[in-house]
Formats: structure tokens, C-alpha cells, sequence
């Protein structure tokens, strides 16, 4: 991590899963395809910035083949 509290900057991040499908077998939150791959990590130098978060989301369950 690097940090420039005289040169603070917006930065996008965006991470999108390459995967359609994928199996679960259990009842719990995790990361998306059970992948440490679909994170974001971030380092705030100072106190009192705003962030903005915003994560989206599709799912659907089925017991054979979905349309």
C-alpha cells in the first residue's frame, strides 16, 4: 500500500465475475464464486473523506435447467 495525503485522487474500482454459473451448498454469505478474486481493497490516509461503495448483484436459483 502507498499512501499521498498532498495528491489525494478518485479512483474507480470495478471487479466483474467472468463465471455465469456456479454451484453453492450451503446458506451463507461469501465472496462471489467462493473467490478471494472478487474483492476491492482500499487504504484511507485521512479521516473525514467521504467513500462511496456500491456493489450489484443477480441471482437465481433452480433445481435443473434455468431460462
Amino acid at each position: 500500500w502507498v499512501s499521498n495525503i498532498y495528491n489525494v485522487s478518485q479512483r474507480k474500482m470495478l471487479v466483474e465475475e467472468a463465471t455465469d454459473n456456479w454451484a453453492y451448498t450451503t446458506d451463507t454469505f461469501r465472496q462471489v464464486n467462493n473467490s478471494a478474486a472478487n474483492q476491492l481493497d482500499f487504504l484511507q490516509s485521512l479521516t473525514g473523506g467521504m467513500v462511496v461503495a456500491r456493489a450489484l448483484s443477480a441471482a437465481m436459483a433452480c433445481s435443473w435447467a434455468c431460462r
